[in-house]
């Protein structure tokens, strides 16, 4: 890759992670709004707009505190001043996730807004989101897939020929966007039903494509020669699964 990971202007360095971030919460923003007005939704730009600070903000703080405690425990011990250097990579999409519907969930409980209502809204914005996530881990050289002979590969610069796994995570992601992006503009859905189906299918697109990224070295392969990447999708989808049963309940499809 040949773009630079941070661009210095002046005393200013704009890192490429930062870019990626701000760029997905425009996005986020400009998309759920055109939908909602599609939709005739209730919620207004101003609603959107602080849901997306609170969710962007416990996104981050969610997906950095669970990787420092669950996949690099030892190292940011040793090193604690590089636990803010969210710039250099370390994010985990589970815990970001969690980190997010938290901050959704206390916008809507401190503004009594339904919260399956505004999280559907989000559902095809968090799909783009994730896709400038792996933007920036493919410009950061980050996330090296495992060895392959396929003549796609690339050189992490270890001499060895791997998937670019971070391509085929902006694939899936892409992928669910659009996915979502149609369904959502359907109605007949009860609220819900669009986010459990989101999260069951995410998790289970990320169980499979972690076949073809190498696994954290600090933590390996774990049981059944799973990674901790596909033993949290499957717990995710365990979860999804259950909320889309419990709300598809009430879908009428008449």
């Amino acid at each position: 890759m040949n773009i630079p990971s941070e661009i210095s202007i002046g005393p200013l360095t704009l890192h490429f992670y930062g870019l990626m971030y701000a760029s997905a919460a425009i996005f986020a923003y400009f998309f759920t709004v055109w939908l909602a007005q599609k939709k005739k939704s209730s919620f207004s730009s101003t609603d959107i707009a602080d849901a997306i600070f609170w969710a962007m903000i416990c996104g981050v703080l969610g997906g950095r505190i669970w990787y420092v405690l669950f996949y690099n425990a030892p190292y940011f011990w040793e090193n604690p001043s590089d636990i803010i250097a969210v710039w250099n990579g370390g994010m985990s999409i589970h815990g970001g996730l969690l980190g997010g519907a938290l901050g959704l969930a206390f916008f809507c409980h401190r503004s009594k807004k339904n919260f399956w209502e505004l999280a559907d809204l989000f559902a095809p914005a968090l799909a783009m989101g994730l896709f400038f996530g792996r933007l920036g881990n493919w410009v950061n050289g980050e996330l090296m897939g495992r060895v392959t002979d396929v003549s796609w590969g690339m050189d992490y610069g270890d001499g060895e020929n791997r998937h670019p796994w971070p391509l085929y995570a902006m694939a899936k992601d892409f992928f669910l966007f659009f996915f979502f992006f149609f369904l959502s503009l359907k109605k007949s859905f009860s609220p819900g039903v669009i986010t459990a189906l989101f999260f069951s299918l995410l998790a289970l697109l990320r169980f499979f494509a972690e076949f073809f990224r190498a696994p954290d070295p600090q933590l390996g392969l774990l049981w059944l020669g799973l990674s901790l990447g596909q033993w949290l999708s499957l717990l995710l989808l365990t979860i999804a699964f259950l909320l889309l049963f419990l709300r598809i309940r009430k879908t009428d499809f008449s």
